[in-house]
């Protein structure tokens, strides 16, 4: 591999007075203008909500799942209804211009039914399961190249491979797709499956049998060791699901946890690694009320523990999946509230309190499913970074070394973004050698944002990590 050297003198404009204001990205099923769905943006606090775009046929319609903010800095999803052969599609939304785009009408032959968001991989493609269509009807795994517009159907799934995937698949550390279907396999109940984008070789690395959990309806979600962590919707000792973990360099699978009536049951999002170590999600029933709960998982001493119990007041029946933002998990039900059509919150996990801060009124949307994605958005001003900066090598893959044309004489604060807008890697030092190194192996391949910030100035520069 060449190794390029690319040094920057910073003429990117930044803050005399730096300051920076989250927003947080998110699909509503349905609500919105006409009853078919909407993007929402407000502040993490639910404040300020502003609909951004309401999904009316015969475009796409009733968003599924995430959105995800690529690294040309549009958002995009998919649609489970609407499109040219009202098959559903994969939209593209401009947050600057407001302009939203169906950029694939899926055909059913190469696909049908996305019930999930995408995932960046390298090259700027994205990549996605649909849960129908194909040429066994059992969906497909594809890719959106986003440079040239090219929608590829890349594997067809059967019941012998699994069939109808919910969630999307996630990249690795070790470069590979992982997901999940809710059915098929060897016993008919899903499989975990990777998925190798350089050769487009399935692979089948785990079949669901009931015991270890079965039907699938979320994503997995990779922990700082390289660990896969998942839940099931069913299976388990008492039918109810499972959270288990799958370490992929073993094809070592465990079963943490049998979820219950009474601890939370059927859980139909995806786990969130949070920043203290600990896995949290929801589960769409069970708990006192029967209407779900909110959970952390401790996976160094197995302990569960029920945070919140839902009720029709606060939020009922969660479907989709938890985004840490600072101290604050951040959420929403798919129904309960004031007008019974679900709930935004906020659970601070430093007191354990959890607030409704927000009731989905059908206007301003209605039945989320999915996460919300945090956006920072920074502002510009006119001082230049008194230091220049080298970034080697491009891509990284172990490690990502900045070197400093003068030591920075102030503590600094490096940090890098992935495409979805979440910080996977902070920390705060004074750089007095002039050079910095920070660890990328653990990082799955994709398109990051490195963001470094002494005293009143900062920097962005887009990386690599291959």
């Amino acid at each position: 591999m060449k190794t390029k050297f690319f040094t920057y003198t910073v003429l990117c404009f930044l803050f005399s007075a730096y300051q920076s204001q989250a927003h947080v990205w998110a699909l509503t099923l349905n609500g919105g203008g006409f009853g078919m769905g909407a993007i929402i943006i407000c502040n993490n606090d639910g404040s300020g909500l502003n609909v951004a775009h309401s999904f009316q046929g015969p475009a796409g319609y009733h968003p599924y799942g995430n959105i995800l903010m690529a690294s040309d800095g549009n958002l995009y999803g998919t649609c489970y209804d609407g499109g040219t052969y009202g098959s559903c599609t994969v939209f593209k939304f401009e947050p600057t211009t407001q302009i939203y785009t169906d950029v694939y009408s899926f055909d059913i032959m190469h696909g049908d039914y996305p019930r999930s968001g995408v995932v960046e991989g390298p090259g700027a493609k994205l990549y996605g399961a649909s849960s129908g269509g194909g040429a066994s009807g059992g969906g497909v795994i594809y890719s959106y190249d986003i440079n040239n517009a090219v929608y590829a159907d890349l594997f067809d799934l059967t019941s012998f491979s699994g069939t109808i995937p919910y969630g999307n698949p996630i990249f690795h550390s070790d470069g590979k797709l992982y997901g999940m279907t809710t059915s098929g396999g060897l016993y008919g109940a899903g499989v975990i499956y990777s998925f190798d984008v350089t050769n487009n070789i399935y692979t089948d690395v785990l079949d669901f049998d009931g015991s270890n959990g079965s039907n699938p309806k979320g994503s997995l979600v990779e922990g700082t060791d390289g660990t896969l962590y998942g839940m099931t919707s069913s299976g388990g000792a008492n039918s109810a699901g499972v959270l288990f973990s799958y370490n992929p360099s073993e094809a070592g699978f465990n079963k943490l946890f049998d979820f219950s009536a009474a601890t939370g049951s059927i859980p139909q999002g995806t786990l969130t690694v949070g920043s203290d170590g600990k896995l949290y999600g929801m589960t769409s029933a069970g708990g006192i009320n029967s209407l779900g709960v909110l959970f952390s998982y401790n996976p160094v001493n197995g302990i569960y523990t029920n945070l919140f119990n839902f009720n029709q007041a606060d939020g009922a029946t969660p479907l989709g999946s938890i985004m840490q933002s600072g101290n604050i998990l951040c959420g929403a039900t798919s129904a309960g509230g004031d007008y019974g059509l679900g709930v935004m919150f906020n659970f601070d996990m430093t007191n354990s309190t959890y607030t409704n801060v927000l009731n989905f009124n059908g206007s301003n949307g209605s039945n989320p499913n999915g996460a919300f994605l945090e956006v920072i958005a920074t502002g510009t001003g006119s001082q230049q970074f008194s230091s220049t900066a080298t970034f080697y090598p491009s891509p990284a893959s172990d490690q990502l070394n900045i070197s400093f044309s003068s030591p920075l004489t102030e503590q600094t604060t490096f940090s890098l973004i992935d495409a979805a807008g979440k910080v996977v890697y902070s920390s705060v030092e004074l750089v007095t050698g002039g050079s910095k190194s920070i660890d990328v192996r653990s990082l799955p391949a994709g398109n990051y944002l490195i963001e470094i910030v002494t005293g009143n100035e900062k920097m962005t520069r887009q990386i690599i990590k291959e």
